[in-house]
């Protein structure tokens, strides 16, 4: 490096860690470690916008609430919690669905999914069961997302019949027409952030209308 070069991260960093006089500050080695992690989460935001935000503005991530009528089964709350999975493989989301109706209890369903553009703004998900717990319901098939990098998410969904019957899932080729009409029928929805207890209030107010 000549006079003239602009100093380098590492440059700094080295200088930091290993000063000209041979002893090294902690207060220096903290101030290294702080650019180190504050360049790091800089190149991450940069990746991945719906991920991290280095203004701290709004991310995909996240609660997620809403309403929602699926052909069978009457009005629904959902809440979408999503969180990032980045990583080698294809799908980078994570999280869980929780789904209630007027006459069932919140029931928790894992989900996994991917964005399909830099910022975040296409994504798709699904849901898997968590526990295998006797019920039966809705649940959230594949489904596509639009985040308007604020605070809305419109849901194009699709949703099947999950039935568990002495803790096993239950699964037939012959679907009656209420379970055809069920998950041949998609629905558009709005979620918008919200929290667990949001979701809870609503599922209260859904069993015990006023």
């Amino acid at each position: 490096m000549t006079g003239h070069d602009p100093p380098t991260v590492w440059s700094v960093l080295r200088r930091l860690w290993f000063p000209a006089s041979g002893k090294t500050s902690w207060t220096r080695v903290g101030v290294a470690f702080a650019m180190l992690f504050g360049g790091m989460f800089a190149m991450e935001s940069a990746c991945y916008p719906w991920a991290y935000s280095v203004t701290f503005g709004p991310r995909l991530i996240g609660g997620w609430v809403g309403d929602v009528t699926p052909a069978v089964g009457g009005k629904h709350v959902i809440f979408v919690d999503l969180d990032s999975d980045i990583g080698e493989g294809a799908d980078n989301l994570t999280g869980s669905v929780w789904l209630c109706d007027a006459s069932h209890e919140p029931r928790q369903f894992g989900l996994t999914g991917a964005t399909r553009n830099w910022r975040g703004t296409q994504f798709a998900v699904v849901s898997h069961i968590l526990e295998n717990i006797d019920g039966q319901g809705v649940q959230l098939a594949r489904s596509r997302g639009e985040w308007d990098t604020r605070d809305t998410i419109r849901l194009h969904a699709n949703f099947r019949l999950f039935r568990i019957r002495n803790g096993g899932v239950f699964t037939t080729t012959d679907r009656s027409p209420e379970q055809v009409r069920l998950e041949d029928t998609p629905v558009t929805f709005t979620l918008a952030r919200g929290t667990v207890a949001a979701f809870r209030d609503a599922c209260g107010r859904l069993r015990s209308p006023s």
